[in-house]
């Protein structure tokens, strides 16, 4: 197994494959994406990022998000058994596609104020996750 260096910067400035420039975005949580070895998911203050060439160029997902709101915490998994199935949970949110981010589920997991930090796919069932969270201090 050959192991390789990537390093994710604190934000991202470099412009995407289709000019858009993201701006200055700090960078909140990576997730590594099974079998490709180039491709990350990148969870920013503003949204989620995806680079299939080592960051060379950025592809902003379209989340069902409100643009305006900037975020202090976001857990990212993409199922190891199924790289089109990717998951994104924000403020107690969950965010699910099955078509590598083209369309969004969203699950409310209830608690006002809650905060996910962490989250885990089970690599044997990938129907199986574990979300950490906290309640937000008022």
């Amino acid at each position: 197994t050959k192991i390789s260096e990537v390093k994710i910067p604190d934000s991202m400035t470099v412009p995407s494959s289709f000019g858009l420039s993201l701006g200055s975005r700090k960078v909140l949580n990576v997730s590594l994406v099974t079998g490709y070895p180039d491709a990350l998911l990148i969870g920013s203050a503003n949204g989620v990022v995806i680079t299939r060439n080592k960051g060379k160029t950025y592809l902003p997902l379209q989340l069902p998000i409100d643009a305006s709101k900037t975020f202090t915490a976001m857990a990212l998994g993409v199922s190891p058994k199924n790289v089109n199935r990717i998951l994104i949970a924000i403020d107690g949110i969950v965010y699910r596609s099955e078509d590598s981010g083209t369309t969004w589920n969203t699950t409310d997991l209830g608690a006002t104020g809650l905060r996910i930090t962490d989250m885990s796919i089970n690599p044997i069932n990938p129907a199986r996750v574990l979300i950490i969270a906290k309640q937000s201090q008022s």
